[in-house]
């Protein structure tokens, strides 16, 4: 992000475990939304980003919304209102996949995504 108000955030996840925070960032651009994408930094001790905003999910989002982290079971989780999908990959960004892909009523418009790990 270039701190540009055309930048948008939403969708924020903290991986406690690894110390790294994850959020979804898009940009309109002429008016039109551009597809999001999912970021990731490092937390210092303080709480602080230690160090810049990385890439981790940048390609097949369309308008992705929630992220839910499940630091045990190394995975990352995210809704895609746009694509009407619910998506994962590995806490490193890597092996992304969609889960669940639907057009019918019960997947609409998905906004947040919550885990019931222990």
């Amino acid at each position: 992000m270039n701190g540009d108000p055309a930048d948008w955030v939403s969708g924020l996840a903290l991986d406690g475990v690894n110390r790294k925070i994850y959020w979804v960032t898009y940009s309109r651009v002429s008016g039109a939304l551009d597809p999001s994408k999912i970021m990731w930094a490092n937390l210092a001790g303080d709480g602080s980003l230690d160090g810049g905003a990385q890439d981790c999910i940048t390609t097949g989002l369309m308008t992705a919304w929630g992220l839910a982290v499940d630091a045990a079971g190394g995975k990352i989780y995210w809704v895609d209102r746009g694509a009407r999908k619910v998506g994962r990959a590995k806490l490193d960004c890597s092996e992304p996949e969609d889960i669940i892909t639907t057009t019918t009523p019960e997947l609409q418009f998905p906004l947040y995504i919550a885990l019931g790990v222990w």
